[in-house]
């Protein structure tokens, strides 16, 4: 349609033009379009010329068709290719036309590219324009196609231009370059096409239209610009008509403005940093409608882009409106939009409305940025989705979708209706010294996600954002996210109020109706970050914290949110506040009292407030007065949440109660006196066991001599530590604090220990106490089996029934089994298990318990191995006197066996001739058990309070002076049983020689004679001349109990040496052979060497630190375990075989018989003599009292 009437004003041109010497010249095709028919339509017209553009190109050459201005000029391009090997040139001319006949613009295979049967195409890599007009009136081109010449067209002062249907591609420079230097010009393009022009240029486009001091009236419509390679602009317009004014008669001058009009056009795919479509204007009104900014992208690397969609800035522009605008896709923001209005001129408000900006990405204003300079906007059903951030903000991190940036001077008006802001990772609106009037249509802005502040909206500090309360504008605010203000951030001066007081911004946001549905805050304010909302109240005197932190009054933005508001409000830090221990905030006290010791540590839990009440996070500051204060670990930062903090302050000078700190915040808008929070500190006394130095206090000198003791009084209630097995207290009587080395047993923590000398049981194991933790806790008892003490009663009592029954059991299994010192295969067993049990605090380390195993150990020392109550009361006193009472009660039983075997033949035939060596046993079973309670009984600690006292204590349990009443009667039974013990070591070690002085006075009265079944029990199993081995195990048994009774408290770590040295001499000494069976002594043999590769490898690991004692015990005692039940295996086998003779006839004859001849020749070698001895010393009474009875002793294996 439009053509027709383009071919239509050609043609009235031509009739009417015969006084204006108008020519018309019909163009040939280099190369004729298929099925043209283009040279017979020419030549079949009268009155036509017709020649190609190369002809034409060489008449232009002459002058003559130049510089006449009434001359028109008239050519229809014939379908076709043209070649064209110069560039057209027309200058001085009243009009010329260019159409191309038959040029309707068709659409090729790719169909983004449009095109015309008329094609005009430059030579070779072109470098010149195809058409280029200087001071023409009129210029028409319609109808045909540009392509590849190193400009389209280029029109310099041409009053009217006009374009129809025209596609130019693949220009190496600009498609069209319009230039009006003065007066009044007109630029109409519609329908038209640019591609890929701007290939080998920096500094092009696809079309500008420049005015400079001139009255351009520019009207582009239904026209698409893509793929500009390297274009700065798609189409590019600048109009300045500043001088150009008109005379009005009645009214003055006047100013005529210029006129933009875009419609319908669509910029794709350039690579645009100044915008597909840049406009630059001065007094030019400006519309922009229905038309799209897409997929247009920055590539250069040298500045950033203003806007790749759409750039457009206007001074004094009366009318600029933007309409049903869609802007997506591009990269380097959407729009960028700046108008400004000098005050003495009427600027009418920038209007955008029905428009999409989606899918840009910028750092700032990514959607569309708005610049206005005294010139109010409106935004109108604006839909801004999707936008991103890259990374390039050069305006202090203010990532946003839609900015707003308004005059400095006058905040203009932006009014809102209908506003959508979502999905976007930005922040959604921003502003800047602007007023944002929410009205009409409610705006939704949800979904943003802000790298920092404002989720939804942030307000600069000379913004406001408010809703005219008659005209609806509520803003919902939903989902958005942001550092602080997920809703909405609003910054604040950071002039001080004192200094400033006419600088106190007004309510920036408490007039704004807004509905906040889950927004979050990383920091603070999940809904409001800052605004001032406590200016909104009528009574605007803001003279204290308290009045910031009220926000009661009620404003359109406050009652939007229940009570209390301070988790959806906060701002920057007006002040610090405590915290309760449900961690509630307290900013009622504004002053605390604290008392510390001095070096001690002051503890708060604090948090910085801002608006109404709302935490906000800050950096701590800090004044003192008469007081040294340290800062802790922490970082003086508050958090989201409540922080502790700590401080150590040491008394400065001899001031202790006029010390006080002032815990300030930083980056407060307002500064109050009651702002910083003021700790008042008294400095106490230092506790006991320090001392006042330097202004703090330290340890004592008692402690200081101690090792590893460290004295800290921040440590709350337990200011010591220490790690060493030691017993620390306070006597407050003498005055002097207590430091005993080596506590007895186990009964104080070796490991890490905090503790208060004022309360030393703290450093007591199994719940004990009092003096070197030798008692119980009050109410607790003593258990047996262990130090541990507990809440016992006196049903456990039932327990002497078990204790009878085991006795009694004991003895049975003893003389069924001939399990016996008699035969020698226990002897191994019992040293193991008695070396064992004196050394079980480093075999058992770190309270390692190993069910059935250390039982097993615990029965062969005649423990109960269990730990269980007793009666309720008992104590270490009672407990040691019970330690003797079962032995002596199973020595009563064997006792009693042997007197009534003696006078009664019945008994003596039912228990047979083991029962002296069951007593034998018994002794040597309950040696060790005896040895460790007299020792335990004898034991004492000295305790030394500095050079004023030293009291002696008993060991086991220190409450108890040595060598009072209570302790005397322990002590001398203890004597007595140590005497009888010593007495017995003697006898059986000195035996052997004893034995050979028998008879040589007095036989009668001999007592070799009457403990001779006795001494014939231990000396039975070995060898002649190693008789002595028993007693000798007695020794080491006495040696190792009394050396471990002094280094188990000083100097642990010995006793596995000492069993290790004293092993290594008695397998050394039992090299030769010491038992007449080979076998009896490699059993005793295992046992020894068992024990000592255990303390040879405890002691290697406590000082390698490899921390496996326990696996090593439980593999010693396991295999200790198994070769004693084997034992008993073989002892109940022998026992059977005895017993029931018949049980093995199926034996053969012969075996019995050699079986008898070694028992005779082991009778016969048992009564021999040695080599030296004569016939006569044989049958001596020494030789007799030396021989072993057969008949009592079996050593059969």
């Amino acid at each position: 349609m439009f053509l027709a009437i383009f071919y239509l004003l050609s043609a009235l041109i031509a009739v009417c033009s015969c006084r204006n010497h108008h020519k018309h010249h019909y163009v040939l095709p280099t190369v004729p379009g298929e099925g043209s028919g283009s040279y017979d339509y020419c030549y079949n017209r009268s009155n036509a010329t017709c020649h190609t553009l190369s002809y034409h190109s060489q008449l232009l050459m002459d002058d003559h068709y130049h510089d006449n201005k009434s001359s028109d000029m008239s050519f229809i391009l014939l379908p076709g290719v043209h070649i064209l090997n110069s560039s057209l040139l027309f200058r001085n001319l009243n009009s010329v036309s260019f159409i191309g006949h038959e040029g309707q613009m068709n659409r090729s295979n790719d169909s983004s590219i449009r095109h015309s049967e008329v094609t005009l195409s430059c030579s070779g890599n072109a470098t010149y324009s195809a058409f280029t007009l200087d001071s023409v009136q009129h210029v028409s081109i319609a109808g045909f196609t540009i392509t590849g010449c190193g400009n389209g067209i280029l029109l310099t002062n041409v009053s009217s231009f006009k374009m129809l249907s025209v596609s130019i591609l693949n220009s190496a420079g600009s498609g069209i370059m319009y230039t009006k230097n003065e007066g009044k010009g007109t630029v109409m393009m519609y329908d038209c096409f640019f591609f890929k022009n701007c290939q080998h240029g920096s500094q092009c486009f696809h079309a500008s239209i420049k005015g400079n001091n001139s009255i351009v009236s520019a009207n582009v419509t239904h026209t698409s610009f893509s793929t500009g390679l390297h274009t700065l602009a798609g189409l590019y317009i600048d109009i300045n008509s500043t001088e150009n004014t008109t005379t009005n008669c009645t009214t003055g001058d006047y100013q005529e403005y210029s006129t933009v009009q875009i419609t319908r056009c669509s910029f794709l795919n350039n690579s645009a940093p100044n915008g597909g479509l840049n406009i630059k204007t001065i007094l030019t009104n400006v519309y922009i409608t229905g038309s799209t900014f897409s997929a247009n992208n920055f590539s250069r690397g040298d500045s950033l882009p203003v806007a790749s969609g759409l750039t457009l800035s206007t001074l004094n522009s009366n009318i600029v409106s933007l309409h049903k605008l869609n802007v997506s896709g591009n990269t380097g923001r959407g729009a960028y939009v700046e108008v400004q209005c000098e005050r003495k001129t009427k600027c009418f408000p920038l209007t955008i409305c029905d428009s999409v900006f989606e899918r840009n990405t910028a750092s700032y204003g990514g959607g569309l940025l708005i610049v206005s300079l005294f010139v109010n906007i409106e935004l109108n059903n604006v839909a801004i989705f999707s936008n991103t951030y890259n990374h390039a903000s050069d305006y202090d991190n203010h990532y946003s979708s839609l900015l707003c940036y308004c005059s400095h001077l006058n905040r203009r008006k932006v009014k809102i209706s209908g506003l959508k802001v979502i999905g976007n990772e930005m922040t959604g609106v921003l502003s800047i010294m602007c007023e944002l009037v929410f009205s009409n249509d409610a705006s939704i802005i949800a979904n943003n996600t802000s790298p920092h502040n404002g989720g939804g909206i942030w307000l600069d500090n000379k913004s406001s954002a408010k809703t005219i309360s008659n005209k609806g504008g509520v803003v919902e605010l939903i989902n958005n996210t942001a550092v602080k203000g997920g809703g909405i951030y609003s910054e604040s001066y950071s002039l001080l109020r004192e200094v400033y007081p006419f600088r106190v911004p007004a309510c920036q946001t408490g007039l704004l109706r807004a509905h906040f549905t889950n927004n979050t805050a990383i920091v603070a304010g999940n809904d409001v970050y800052g605004g001032n909302v406590f200016e909104c109240r009528k009574n605007n005197d803001i003279d204290s914290f308290f009045d910031v932190l009220d926000c009661n009054e009620s404003t359109p933005l406050l009652n939007k949110f229940s009570k209390p508001i301070s988790s959806a409000i906060s701002s920057n830090p007006y002040g610090v506040c405590t915290c309760t221990e449900a961690n509630g905030v307290n900013c009622s006290s504004r002053s605390i009292q604290k008392e510390v010791y001095p070096g001690g540590r002051v503890y708060l839990s604090l948090v910085t407030v801002g608006m109404c009440g709302g935490i906000s996070p800050s950096v701590l500051t800090m004044e003192t007065n008469s007081v040294n204060v340290t800062l802790g670990n922490s970082k003086q930062e508050t958090g989201t949440q409540c922080k502790n903090f700590s401080y150590t302050v040491k008394q400065f000078g001899q001031e202790t109660d006029n010390s006080f700190m002032t815990i300030g915040t930083t980056g407060s808008s307002y500064y109050f006196d009651d702002s910083p929070l003021t700790v008042h500190i008294k400095f106490l006394s230092c506790p006991h066991g320090f001392q006042l130095k330097s202004g703090e206090c330290v340890c004592d000198p008692a402690l200081e001599k101690a090792e590893d003791i460290q004295c800290n009084v921040s440590w709350a209630e337990y200011p010591i530590r220490q790690s060493q097995n030691r017993w620390i207290y306070y006597d407050q009587d003498y005055n002097c604090t207590i430091v005993h080395e080596n506590c007895p047993v186990n009964y104080c923590k070796t490991t890490e220990t905090y503790l208060s000398i004022d309360d030393p049981d703290t450093q007591c194991t199994q719940n004990r106490s009092g003096t070197l933790c030798g008692s119980c806790s009050t109410g607790l008892s003593l258990m047996l089996g262990s130090n541990r003490c507990y809440k016992c009663n006196n049903k456990y009592l039932s327990l002497i029934l078990v204790f009878i029954v085991a006795g009694v059991a004991l003895v049975a299994f003893l003389l069924v089994t001939n399990l016996t010192v008699s035969v020698g295969s226990i002897n191994g067993l019992l040293f193991y298990a008695n070396t064992f049990k004196l050394n079980a605090i480093t075999f058992y380390s770190n309270d390692a318990n190993l069910p059935v195993l250390s039982q097993f150990i615990s029965w062969l020392n005649l423990d109960l191995g269990i730990e269980t109550c007793f009666i309720d009361g008992l104590d270490g006193y009672w407990k040691t006197w019970l330690q003797f009472v079962f032995p002596v009660y199973i020595w009563l039983i064997v006792g009693a066996i042997i007197i009534g075997s003696h006078y009664s033949g019945r008994l003596s035939r039912i228990f047979g001739n083991n029962n002296v060596p069951v007593l034998a046993t018994l002794i040597l079973m309950s040696y060790s058990k005896i040895l460790r309670s007299v020792t335990r009984s004898l034991m004492f600690s000295s305790i030394k309070c500095s050079d004023k006292y030293t009291h002696h204590v008993w060991s086991i349990d220190a409450n108890i002076e040595y060598f009072s009443f209570k302790h005397s009667i322990l002590f001398l039974m203890s004597v007595v049983f140590l005497l009888v013990g010593m007495i017995y070591t003697g006898l059986v070690f000195s035996s052997q020689w004893l034995q050979r002085l028998n008879c040589k006075i007095c036989c009668r009265t001999d007592p070799m004679f009457k403990l001779k079944p006795l001494i014939d029990a231990y000396t039975g199993p070995f060898k002649d001349k190693y008789r002595f081995w028993t007693g000798l195990l007695l020794v080491s048994r006495a040696l190792i109990a009394s050396i471990f009774s002094y280094t188990t408290g000083s100097a642990i770590h010995l006793n596995d040496f000492i069993i290790v040295v004293l092993c290594g001499i008695l397998i050394w000494l039992s090299s030769g052979g010491i038992y007449r069976e080979t076998i009896v002594g490699r059993i005793e043999l295992i046992y020894i060497v068992n024990i000592l590769m255990l303390s040879l490898l405890t002691m290697l690991s406590n000082h390698l630190e490899w921390g496996i004692n326990p696996y090593l015990t439980g593999v010693s005692v396991s295999i200790s375990l198994v070769l004693f039940l084997l034992t008993i295996i073989a002892h109940t086998h022998i026992a059977i075989k005895k017993r029931f003779p018949s049980y093995w006839y199926w034996c053969a004859k012969k075996s019995r018989t050699e079986s008898h001849e070694d028992a005779l020749h082991l009778l016969l070698d048992s009564r021999a003599t040695s080599d030296d001895e004569s016939e006569t010393d044989c049958y001596s009474p020494s030789a007799i009292v030396q021989r072993r009875e057969s008949l009592i002793f079996d050593f059969e294996m």
